[in-house]
């Protein structure tokens, strides 16, 4: 009788903890596995658990609300669409031949897409926005890694894009990390592209001057504009941004001679190809040259009014930048910039900037009457100048908008062509890097 009772007392136990087991069962099922085995949902900037999916591409994930602004307004908003089709796992059923073609075309978008991330992190970091360029410059590394994989020289440039953002960004050691594995890259290849080679010597000169080193960052810039001159030429727009960061060196370290001559050399260069430009002898900038080169014509500007007797010089620089913003079609921005470069060469005893300035569409023609260039009717001739010049602005905005419409709205993202990628590419305006001249402008004095 007694081993029969303590029988019926273990069920008794037993059925209880399985009871308890049960409720733990339906409290644990509001928690449950949703992602399929090794997909883990981490956060697209710090790599943290994913609390935050996007609503529209449903593949993408944050660890919180600051870095789902921060990846939103970095980049995240131009990729969306494409990024639900690249992601999820491809539903290609036929044969082999058509499930190579697939992957072939993955490829291909993803290729583009980090052109996309590329010049955008560029841009941002032209705009001092570094925080939104690491952004976008992590996309840029993720793709260069599923397109190329990690010993391909072609992955260097993501990584320097990467650095260059973490370097304005204050973060050093991610930087100088990002570099390392560039660098090695680089040695491995005997026969690496000198363009390559030159963005790779300029990042570590910028790492280098970040860390008050001058002599490792002048050899790594002088590195850097010899291999762009066998890339470019000596006096191409890709060469000058090794110029501009000799001379900031060299000013750093008080040689202001030095480092007048090397900025003479930045305005020129970047003067003759935006003449080049306006005349339609060459193409346009795209908006990450041009956000460079208004930063770089903002920093020449402060420079030179810290020191008298630089008048001529602050002319050409002020002429530098109207040309610049009539590119970004700031009309009335380019036309003012004109006005004080003229005021600027005639302090100089220079009268030829008012013909200069007339040929190239900032001002009017200069009459007989007035050396200033400036007539009875110049008003008038301003006026109608600005009218037409917002009846343009208006054409450039519509023809933006349409293009923008057919590539977000007409194009299915599972069937998106190789020519809708390449035009989000070039999705950026002119008028973001006249936004950057805008911020330049108010902040010329700390540059």
């Amino acid at each position: 009788a007694g081993c029969w009772l303590l029988r019926v007392v273990a069920v008794a136990e037993i059925h209880s903890t399985l009871g308890l087991v049960d409720a733990l069962c339906v409290n644990m099922s509001l928690v449950p596995l949703a992602n399929p085995k090794g997909v883990k949902k981490l956060c697209e900037l710090c790599g943290l658990p994913g609390t935050v999916e996007c609503r529209r591409c449903h593949v993408t994930y944050w660890c919180g609300r600051k870095c789902e602004m921060l990846d939103r307004e970095a980049i995240h908003e131009r990729l969306c669409e494409f990024l639900g089709p690249l992601r999820r796992p491809s539903k290609q059923l036929g044969d082999e031949k058509s499930r190579r073609q697939d992957k072939q075309l993955q490829i291909q978008r993803k290729a583009h897409l980090m052109k996309l991330t590329l010049l955008t992190s560029r841009r941002l970091s032209n705009q001092n926005q570094f925080q939104l360029a690491v952004a976008a410059a992590m996309q840029a590394v993720k793709f260069g890694q599923d397109v190329y994989g990690l010993k391909d020289p072609r992955i260097v440039q993501a990584y320097v894009v990467m650095a260059e953002a973490a370097i304005g960004d204050g973060d050093l050691a991610t930087a100088e990390d990002f570099l390392t594995k560039g660098s090695w890259i680089v040695l491995k290849d005997t026969e690496c592209d000198p363009a390559l080679k030159s963005q790779l010597f300029r990042a570590l000169g910028r790492l280098y001057q970040a860390k008050d080193l001058a002599p490792q960052a002048l050899r790594q810039l002088a590195d850097d504009v010899y291999h762009s001159s066998l890339a470019y030429g000596p006096s191409d727009v890709h060469t000058c941004g090794g110029y501009f960061l000799m001379a900031q060196v060299f000013a750093d370290g008080g040689h202001v001679d030095i480092a007048n001559a090397v900025f003479d050399k930045v305005v020129t260069i970047w003067s003759q190809r935006c003449k080049a430009v306006i005349s339609g002898m060459s193409e346009e900038l795209d908006t990450a040259q041009l956000a460079e080169a208004i930063g770089h014509a903002a920093s020449v500007l402060g420079h030179l009014e810290q020191a008298p007797g630089n008048e001529l010089r602050l002319a050409q620089a002020c002429l530098l930048r109207a040309m610049l913003h009539q590119l970004c079609f700031e009309y009335e921005l380019a036309k003012g910039l004109a006005t004080e470069a003229v005021s600027w060469a005639q302090q100089c005893g220079d009268n030829a900037f008012a013909q200069e300035i007339a040929t190239l569409g900032l001002g009017p023609e200069p009459s007989e009457s007035d050396e200033d260039g400036f007539g009875d009717d110049g008003e008038d001739t301003a006026a109608m100048s600005s009218s037409d010049d917002a009846e343009n602005e208006v054409c450039v905005d519509g023809d933006a908008q349409v293009a923008e419409s057919n590539v977000s709205e007409g194009a299915d993202p599972e069937t998106v062509t190789e020519e809708q990628l390449q035009g989000q590419a070039e999705q950026s305006t002119a008028a973001e890097a006249g936004e950057a001249g805008v911020g330049a402008r108010e902040g010329e004095g700390e540059g």
